[in-house]
């Protein structure tokens, strides 16, 4: 302890501040499977369905209601063109979010009316979201800049303790209405007590911070920051309205064509096979500025090789975590789910293709080709609504997952083509890269077949088990490289 606690100390702050962001994003996703073990258990299949449904309309409505400025790219930006003048960036920021999220909603209630009934949630889901929206950015724009300036202690405790205060109060709520004939009657049911629950629990660390923010900065209109912001975020809005839509359509349309019940076992199913992208993301946070150094020098070798290791050891980790499924729904949710487990490989294959996406997509950022970025995603996002529509009512929730494979190897095969376009050259082993992409959607989807057998399921796991304690030097080496060489130790 006293070796790693010299260790700790001896570190830069940067990379301190890493460590803590990082742990913050694990520790946040493990509270919510362990949550999602929970909800199960103690809310039916439709309620819980209703909540994927609400998840999936926060995540597209929030691109237009906060006008972008929550993604990482453009609000830092910002807080790199404006680094003598943060506070007052960050609080007009704040407002114009704000006046956006007014406007957004004034208009989604203005024309509910006029809207399918099923199209969107109830009115009073609708106040919620509308709630979370005005107040939520203060929290991400603090975050985003204590983690800028690597000031991680507070981040790191504000992360955790309103993660553990929002699961905390959502389970009460639910438990309450079932109890309490009269709490069932003021909240209606479990689905809108767990969301009560868990926006009570952030508003207790939202409001005091959007308070803190405007108090500090003291800007409520700033029309120079404004434009600026805005004609950054403007013309990014369809890459992030087609992204969202290609995420978060098929739950709702699983709820809305086949029922909530089946849109609730389906958003279980997403987040384990989403499992594995919480690896590729810690790698791809370090991977972007590594590769952006290296490009800059036209060293464009090491990058390849690094992309290659990272790959094939992220391709491992999913078929792992496709081995393993069965036990893993089995912890998350109870046997009204298990129908579902065979969504679980072709998400994975998504997942691995979300990886292969990022470095394409890092190269285009590089070279700021967006309007390919913006078209890719938009493309895909039309096919995966089309099929959506074709696929769900003949096939179900299998059939969502197999459609959000094929829009996102469309999405692979624009990126690629822009990557092209952007670099004039193959910067990456692009023959091993496509084949290897292809090649694990082709062994997830016919990773299913272990499904019918336990027997060989643990067979092919054990088999895998002991050849990675037999190479373990080799792995525990091949990783130290790779970590040495992207943290430029080598």
């Amino acid at each position: 302890m006293n070796k790693l606690l010299s260790k700790w100390k001896s570190m830069p702050n940067s990379v301190k501040s890493s460590v803590a962001f990082a742990f913050s994003v694990f520790f946040l996703k493990g509270v919510s499977f362990l949550a999602t073990s929970a909800f199960t258990r103690i809310m039916e299949t439709t309620q819980y369905g209703v909540l994927t449904k609400y998840n999936s309309w926060v995540s597209i409505l929030e691109v237009l209601a906060l006008v972008g400025m929550t993604s990482g790219g453009v609000f830092n930006s910002g807080l790199n063109d404006y680094r003598d003048d943060r506070d007052r960036y960050i609080s007009s920021s704040l407002v114009l979010c704000n006046i956006a999220t007014v406007l957004v909603f004034g208009l989604i209630f203005l024309f509910k009316s006029f809207l399918p009934e099923s199209f969107l949630m109830e009115s009073k889901y609708m106040v919620v979201m509308f709630i979370h929206m005005i107040f939520s950015p203060s929290q991400i724009f603090w975050m985003a800049r204590q983690r800028y300036e690597y000031r991680y202690k507070m981040a790191t405790f504000v992360t955790v303790l309103s993660v553990i205060l929002g699961q905390v109060a959502s389970v009460l709520c639910v438990l309450r209405v079932h109890s309490d004939p009269g709490f069932m009657e003021l909240l209606g049911n479990e689905a809108f007590a767990k969301l009560v629950g868990n926006e009570a629990g952030q508003l207790l660390f939202y409001i005091p911070i959007y308070i803190y923010l405007l108090a500090k900065g003291k800007s409520f209109f700033d029309g120079v920051k404004w434009k600026h912001m805005l004609a950054f975020a403007i013309p990014l809005l369809p890459h992030y309205l087609a992204q969202h839509l290609m995420s978060g359509a098929d739950k709702i349309m699983v709820a809305d064509l086949v029922g909530e019940a089946d849109g609730g076992i389906y958003g279980v199913m997403a987040s384990i096979g989403a499992i594995a992208i919480i690896f590729w993301d810690a790698v791809n946070a370090s991977l972007v500025p590594y590769s952006f150094e290296k490009f800059n020098k036209e060293d464009f070798n090491s990058v390849s090789n690094i992309v290659k290791g990272l790959l094939v050891g992220y391709g491992i980790i999913c078929l792992g975590i496709i081995a393993v499924a069965p036990e893993v729904v089995a912890i998350l949710a109870p046997p009204r789910y298990y129908r579902g487990i065979y969504a679980i490989p072709p998400l994975v294959a998504v997942s691995f293709l979300n990886s292969t996406y990022n470095i394409y997509a890092n190269v285009e950022f590089y070279y700021k080709n967006s309007k390919n970025i913006t078209m890719a995603t938009i493309m895909s996002s039309l096919l995966n609504l089309a099929l959506n529509a074709v696929l769900i009512p003949v096939f179900g929730l299998v059939g969502a997952a197999y459609t959000t494979l094929i829009s996102n190897a469309l999405l692979i095969f624009m990126h690629y083509r822009g990557y092209m376009k952007s670099a004039g050259r193959h910067i990456y082993n692009d023959k091993f890269i496509l084949i290897l992409a292809a090649g694990m959607c082709g062994i997830c989807i016919l990773s299913t077949l272990i499904y019918l057998s336990n027997i060989i399921r643990y067979a092919i796991i054990g088999a895998v088990l002991i050849a990675m304690i037999i190479k373990r030097k080799w792995i525990i080496d091949t990783v130290k490289d790779y970590a040495a060489e992207i943290k430029g130790k080598k």
